[in-house]
């Protein structure tokens, strides 16, 4: 055989493979397409799996890897393009006459297209195949203001102020009492001086808590506050006790306009106002409370209304809690309009009495009990629970925590929102 030959033989070979693997596209049609949409199939298969860990990861707070994501676009993508080739557009294109006689330009077409796009949802699904889709993003510092922590001198204050000051001095006197209504500002007043055991509900054994008292103690003095009169003189046996009351008139109207700044020149705003001050009884907490929802209320119709469900509002029984300071804390709820907000602030309230409350908490949950609408990344969800935290504190539903990133709810709001949530 000459080379000539030799060289018509390879292209005559190299000829008839390509016209059988054409010939192919066209006999094999039917199984192609099949193939491809058992393909499809199981490519959807894992979108779903992918997916479902993705849905885990963003309840657990995790971040989503970039390259899962950009794999469930692609993805989405190829199993569009794959689905035209056998819908029902395509379908239409494989017969001619009327349906009696096959066309076989589509057919080729079609199966030509079937077997590239089967090896391009092969490939996808390999790399579909993530061992982990997310990860814990390092927990950011949430930078919160420092605060006042409202502490107000009133001159109402002075006689226990001072009182307490020369039961200090006393070398005869170690426990002192202070005692008043919830809300009055017992706290404030003895963090003011010292803080030793605040809010005492009941008997309180200080030996078994590290705390002796004996005739060699006399230098040593400790500072109790509490609700209840009694408590303090009967069960804690202190030797001086103070009543912090509610402020007078003068006080009340200028606490309350301090916050409000400059709204009540208003005359028909300055008549609401002073009714509304009237309902608060002159308690600090719902003076401050109800102040901070309206400071930024300009509507006269919006006062009114707080009126007035300051003076149908009614709480039900919580130990120790004054009606005016009830009601004042359930307008400013029910004020908060968003449900976000609402249900933040009830979970503030499951929080131990006093704790420090981890704002990044507060996110987990939030985004594991699926409380945010529109809300797609971890990144927006702290924003929005961010936002959410500074509207509570504008309404004095929350303070600032004693630790960067931390809140605390007032015993007596706590009270309130527990009984909202019961």
């Amino acid at each position: 055989m000459n080379y000539l030959e030799m060289i018509s033989e390879k292209i005559f070979d190299c000829a008839l493979a390509a016209v059988v693997r054409q010939l192919n596209y066209l006999i094999h049609y039917k199984n192609n397409v099949d193939n491809l949409k058992t393909q499809v199939e199981e490519l959807q298969e894992a979108k779903v799996r992918v997916k479902q860990g993705v849905d885990a990861a963003k309840r657990n707070v995790e971040e989503i890897h970039d390259d899962v994501q950009k794999w469930l676009s692609d993805s989405d993508g190829i199993t569009i393009e794959a689905e035209e080739i056998f819908g029902d557009n395509g379908q239409a294109k494989i017969t001619c006459c009327n349906g009696w006689c096959p066309n076989f330009k589509s057919c080729y077409r079609l199966s030509k297209r079937a077997v590239e796009m089967k090896s391009k949802v092969e490939e996808s699904k390999k790399n579909g195949n993530f061992s982990k889709v997310g990860y814990r993003e390092p927990i950011q510092a949430v930078g919160f203001a420092t605060l006042n922590r409202g502490y107000e001198a009133f001159e109402s204050r002075r006689t226990a102020l001072t009182g307490v000051l020369e039961a200090l001095k006393d070398p005869n006197i170690n426990k002192i009492g202070v005692y008043g209504t919830g809300g009055m500002g017992k706290t404030m007043l003895q963090e003011k001086i010292l803080i030793v055991i605040d809010d005492i509900w009941k008997p309180l054994d200080l030996e078994a808590h590290g705390i002796f008292f004996g005739d060699d103690k006399k230098g040593c003095k400790i500072l109790l506050t509490s609700r209840s009169h009694n408590v303090l003189r009967n069960d804690m046996n202190t030797q001086k006790e103070f009543q912090v009351g509610v402020l007078s008139d003068n006080e009340a109207k200028n606490l309350f306009q301090k916050i409000v700044v400059g709204l009540t020149k208003t005359p028909e705003i300055q008549a609401t106002m002073e009714e509304i001050i009237e309902e608060c009884a002159g308690l600090p907490i719902a003076i401050t409370t109800v102040a901070n929802f309206l400071k930024n209320q300009e509507n006269i119709n919006v006062w009114k209304d707080a009126l007035q469900q300051l003076k149908t509002s009614s709480p039900t029984e919580i130990e120790g809690m004054d009606e005016k300071v009830y009601k004042s804390i359930k307008l400013s709820y029910e004020f908060l309009q968003s449900k976000e907000a609402k249900s933040l602030f009830l979970l503030c309230s499951l929080h131990g009495e006093d704790s420090n409350i981890d704002v990044e908490d507060l996110l987990r949950y939030g985004v594991g009990l699926g409380w945010f609408r529109n809300v797609d990344t971890m990144e927006n969800a702290r924003h929005r629970v961010d936002t959410l935290v500074e509207r509570l504190k504008d309404s004095s539903l929350l303070l600032d925590g004693d630790d960067n990133g931390t809140v605390k709810m007032h015993d007596i709001i706590r009270d309130v929102a527990i009984n909202i949530a019961a």
